[in-house]
C-alpha cells in the first residue's frame, strides 16, 4: 500500500476554515467537560437550584360584601364581610394589608352619619388583631405571613348610622376595602348606601351602642370580647401626651397598654376606681409619632374585656394650646339663646325637642385651625357636627334636638400641629314641648288654645308674652296635630291658660330652668260639652284672638314700607277679581263666555252683530228664561261637536258665526225636551236672534246639595254690586297714594267689570219680539 501524505495544499483549504474547524472543537471539548463536572457535583452534593416567579393578581382571592342594606335610617347596624386568601399558585407567603374605609358619608351639614361599631372587628388569619383609627375612619389588619394555599378566610366589621344629621336629604356612602402585598395591589372593593333620617321614630341621640356580636365565617375567631366598651374618644391630644375617654356599658376600672407598635404595647396606664366614663391620660410621648392602644376593661363581677387596638398620632412639637379663643353663639329660628366667649363658664341653653339650632364661632385671627367640631355628649359624644366656615374666622354648625335629657356641649378644636383640645361652653337641658290632653283618654287635643304670661320681677305680676320681648313667639297659640305646641322660651317662671272648645279651660304655673321638673306641663282637660260658659269664653277668646291677629299684621305691614305697598295692591287686585268671579254668580255665565258676550255686547250697541254672531232667547213654555240651557253645535257631515256654550241668568246665548258648512245646533236641558234645528251658510238671523221656547219633558228634581249650592251663588252673586264699588273706592285710595301706573291694571279690571255689568242690564231691558 502506497503512503500518502496529507497535505493542506491537497485539499485547498483557507487558513480562515481551518481557524473555525479547531474553535469548534475546542468548544466541544469544554462543553462534555462542564457536563461531567456537573453532574459530578449533583451526584456528590445533591445540590438544587430554582428561581422565583413574583405572583399575579388572579393568585389571590379579595371580595367585599354587606349584609344587604342598602337605604337606611338612623341607629341602623350595618354587617361587612371582607373574604380574602392566597391560592396555591402564589407559590410564596405573603405580608398581606387589608384596610376597610369608612371616611365617606358626609352630610350636608359636615357631619358623618356612620361610626364604628366598638369589637365588632373581627381578628384575621393568625389571630391577627384589627387596628382601628377613629379619626381617619379605617380598620387595618396586616397579616405577616399569608401562605400559599390559605383561602376562603374572612374578616368581618359592623358600623352603625348616628343621628348628627337629621336633614331631609338623603346622604350616599361608600364604604372601601383595599388589599396589598409585597408584590402587588389588588383593584379596591366598593359597597355603596344610602341614609335618610327618619323623623318620630323615637330614636335616641346616641350613635354609640352596646354591639351585637357579629356572625362571621372566619376560621380564627376572634377573642375580642369588647362588649362593655360603647365609645372611644380623645378629648385632647398634644406633643407630649393624650388624653383618651373610655365609657362603658358598666361602672368599670380600665388598663390601657400602649406603644409605638401595635405588637410591641409596652406601657401601661390603669384606673383605680368604676365609672362608665372614665378619663386615661398617656404622658411623656413622642412628637409626631403613631401610637396604639389596647383597653382593657373590669367591671365589678370581675368580668374583664378586650377592645381591639386603636391608634392616634400625636401633634408635631409645638406649644400646647391652653383653650380657643372666640365668641360662640347659639340661636334657633332667629333667636338668640346664648352668646358669650368660649374661654368663660358654661352658659345654660333650654330648648325643646325636634328643635334645629345653630352654632356660630367667631375665631380671633391668631388661631389656625384645621378642623373644627361641635360635639353634643352626655357623659360620652353623642352627636358630632363639623362647623363649616362662612368666612375668613367665622363657623356655623347646624343642629337638632332629638331626646329630652340634660346635655353638654363642647367645641372641639384641631390645630396645624396636630394638637386636639376640646373646651365645654354651654350645658343644654333638652324638655318636651307643652302638650294638651283629654283627661279621661289621655288623647291628644288638637287646636287647644294656649295663652302665656310671664313672672316679671321688677312688678311681681305675671304680664303676657310678646314677640317684642320673646322674639317670633305667637301669643295666643293653638297645639298641633298631637297636641303639642312648639315654643321656644327662657328660663323663667311662667302661667298658662289652656282651653279647647267643649272642654274646661286650666291655668297652671310652671317654671323652666335646669333644676328637676323645670319643664314644661302636660295639661289635661276636662270634657264638658254642655258647659255654655266654657263655650261663650271660648268664642269670646276666638274674636279676641282674631282682632288681635289683624292688629298685628296691620302693625307689622305698616311697619315694612315695603311688604305694606305689596299687600295695597294684592288686596285691591283682589277685590277686582273677585267682582269679575262675582259677575259670573250672578248673570250665570262663565269665565271663558265673557269674552264672547262682551264682543258681542259692543257690537249690538254698534249694530255690526247681523250674522257675525249665532245668538238667541231660550224660554219655557211659560215665557220665563231658562238659565244654563246647553247649546251643542255639531257638524252635519263629521257629527263632531265643534263649539258649545249655555245661556245665562236671562236666557240668552252667544257664539261666533264661523261655520263654512251646514250645522245642527242641538239645545239640551234636564226636565225639557231636546231642541235641534240646522242652521247652514245662507241661514239669515234676525236682529233679535233666535226664539225658541223649550217644551216641558221628564220632571227634574233637584237634590238637597245642588240647592244649596245654587243658593251659595246666588248669595254671592248678589255682593257683585257692593265688591265693585269697594273695589272702585280702594283704586281711587292707592291712585291718591301710589299713582295712576300702579293701579291702572286693576282699574282696567273694573273698568271692564263696570260694562259687563251695564251690558247685562241692557239686555235685561231689552224685550225680545214673540
Amino acid at each position: 500500500m502506497k503512503n500518502t501524505r496529507f497535505r493542506i495544499k491537497d485539499v485547498k483549504l483557507k487558513k480562515r476554515n481551518i481557524f473555525l474547524i479547531f474553535i469548534f472543537l475546542s468548544c466541544s471539548s469544554l462543553i462534555l467537560h462542564l457536563q461531567s463536572l456537573t453532574a459530578s457535583v449533583f451526584a456528590d452534593q445533591n445540590l438544587a437550584v430554582s428561581a422565583t416567579v413574583p405572583p399575579h393578581a388572579s393568585d389571590f382571592q379579595f371580595n367585599f360584601s354587606s349584609d344587604g342594606q342598602t337605604s337606611v335610617h338612623q341607629d341602623t347596624t350595618l354587617s361587612y364581610t371582607i373574604t380574602y386568601g392566597a391560592q396555591q399558585s402564589a407559590g410564596v407567603p405573603t405580608t398581606t394589608t387589608i384596610v376597610a374605609n369608612f371616611s365617606t358619608g358626609t352630610a350636608p351639614n359636615a357631619s358623618h352619619v356612620l361610626d364604628y361599631v366598638i369589637g365588632s372587628a373581627t381578628n384575621a388569619y393568625n389571630s391577627t388583631q384589627p387596628v382601628v383609627d377613629l379619626a381617619n375612619k379605617t380598620i387595618t389588619w396586616t397579616i405577616s405571613n399569608l401562605p400559599a394555599g390559605t383561602t376562603d378566610q374572612a374578616v368581618t366589621f359592623q358600623l352603625r348610622t348616628n343621628s348628627n344629621y337629621t336633614g331631609p336629604k338623603p346622604v350616599n356612602f361608600t364604604i372601601l376595602a383595599h388589599m396589598n402585598n409585597q408584590y402587588l395591589t389588588l383593584p379596591d372593593q366598593t359597597v355603596s348606601q344610602s341614609y335618610q333620617f327618619q323623623a318620630n321614630t323615637g330614636s335616641s341621640n346616641s350613635s354609640t351602642v352596646t354591639p351585637t356580636p357579629p356572625s362571621t365565617s372566619t376560621p380564627t375567631p376572634s377573642p375580642i370580647l369588647s362588649s362593655g366598651i360603647t365609645g372611644v374618644s380623645f378629648p385632647s391630644i398634644s406633643s407630649s401626651n393624650a388624653t383618651i375617654q373610655v365609657n362603658t356599658s358598666h361602672p368599670s376600672k380600665l388598663t390601657v397598654e400602649y406603644g409605638t407598635s401595635p405588637n410591641s404595647l409596652s406601657h401601661t396606664v390603669t384606673t383605680n376606681s368604676f365609672h362608665t366614663s372614665s378619663i386615661v391620660t398617656l404622658d411623656n410621648l413622642e412628637a409626631d409619632t403613631t401610637y396604639y392602644f389596647r383597653i382593657y376593661t373590669k367591671d365589678a363581677s370581675g368580668h374583664i374585656t378586650t377592645s381591639e387596638i386603636f391608634t392616634f398620632r400625636t401633634a408635631k412639637k409645638s406649644q400646647i394650646p391652653q383653650s380657643v379663643n372666640g365668641i360662640a353663639v347659639i340661636s334657633s329660628n332667629g333667636q338668640v339663646i346664648l352668646s358669650q366667649a368660649l374661654s368663660s363658664p358654661a352658659g345654660f341653653v333650654l330648648l325643646p325637642t325636634n328643635t334645629d339650632y345653630d352654632i356660630t364661632v367667631s375665631l380671633s385671627r391668631s388661631v389656625e385651625i384645621t378642623s373644627l367640631e361641635a360635639l353634643v355628649q352626655a357623659g360620652s359624644p353623642l352627636t358630632t357636627v363639623s362647623f363649616v366656615q362662612k368666612q375668613p374666622g367665622v363657623y356655623s354648625a347646624h343642629l337638632s334636638t332629638l331626646t329630652s335629657g340634660t346635655y353638654q356641649i363642647f367645641i372641639r378644636s384641631t390645630d396645624n400641629n396636630g394638637n386636639v383640645i376640646e373646651q365645654q361652653f354651654a350645658n343644654l337641658k333638652i324638655i318636651d314641648p307643652l302638650a294638651v290632653y283629654e283627661k279621661s283618654s289621655g288623647n291628644p287635643i288638637t287646636n287647644a288654645r294656649i295663652y302665656l304670661t310671664y313672672y316679671d320681677t321688677k312688678t311681681n305680676s305675671y304680664r303676657p308674652l310678646s314677640s317684642e320681648l320673646f322674639g317670633t313667639i305667637l301669643n295666643p297659640s293653638y297645639t298641633d296635630s298631637v297636641g303639642k305646641i312648639n315654643i321656644l322660651l327662657p328660663p323663667g317662671k311662667y302661667r298658662v291658660e289652656a282651653g279647647a272648645l267643649f272642654y274646661d279651660s286650666q291655668s297652671l304655673d310652671f317654671t323652666l330652668g335646669p333644676g328637676t321638673g323645670q319643664e314644661f306641663p302636660k295639661i289635661y282637660l276636662t270634657k264638658d260639652p254642655f258647659n255654655l260658659l266654657s263655650l261663650l269664653i271660648y268664642l269670646k277668646d276666638l274674636f279676641i284672638d282674631g282682632a288681635a291677629y289683624a292688629l298685628q299684621m296691620l302693625h307689622s305691614l305698616a311697619a315694612a314700607v315695603g311688604l305694606f305697598n305689596i299687600s295695597a295692591v294684592i288686596i285691591t287686585g283682589s277685590f277686582a277679581l273677585l267682582s269679575s268671579l262675582l259677575f259670573t254668580l250672578k248673570s250665570h255665565m262663565s269665565l271663558k263666555h265673557l269674552p264672547i258676550f262682551l264682543a258681542f255686547s259692543v257690537d249690538l250697541f254698534l249694530k255690526k252683530h247681523k250674522q257675525n254672531y249665532l245668538f238667541g232667547h231660550i224660554r219655557d213654555e211659560d215665557t220665563n228664561p231658562l238659565s244654563r240651557v246647553r247649546i251643542e253645535i255639531e257638524d252635519t257631515k263629521t257629527k263632531n261637536i265643534i263649539m258649545h256654550t249655555t245661556t245665562h241668568k236671562l236666557g240668552k246665548f252667544y257664539l261666533p258665526n264661523t261655520f263654512p258648512d251646514d250645522v245642527t245646533v242641538i239645545i239640551t236641558k234636564e226636565g225639557y225636551k231636546p231642541y235641534v234645528l240646522s242652521i247652514t251658510p245662507s241661514t239669515q238671523i234676525s236682529d233679535i236672534g233666535l226664539q225658541i221656547v223649550l217644551e216641558k219633558g221628564t220632571p227634574h228634581h233637584s237634590s238637597v246639595f245642588s240647592s244649596f249650592i245654587a243658593g251659595v251663588e246666588e248669595g254671592w252673586g248678589m255682593l257683585f254690586e257692593t265688591f265693585l264699588v269697594f273695589s272702585l273706592l280702594l283704586e281711587g285710595l292707592f291712585f291718591l297714594l301710589y299713582g295712576f301706573e300702579k293701579v291702572l291694571p286693576f282699574f282696567v279690571v273694573s273698568f271692564l267689570n263696570i260694562n259687563l255689568w251695564l251690558f247685562y242690564l241692557h239686555e235685561r231691558t231689552r224685550k225680545p219680539l214673540i
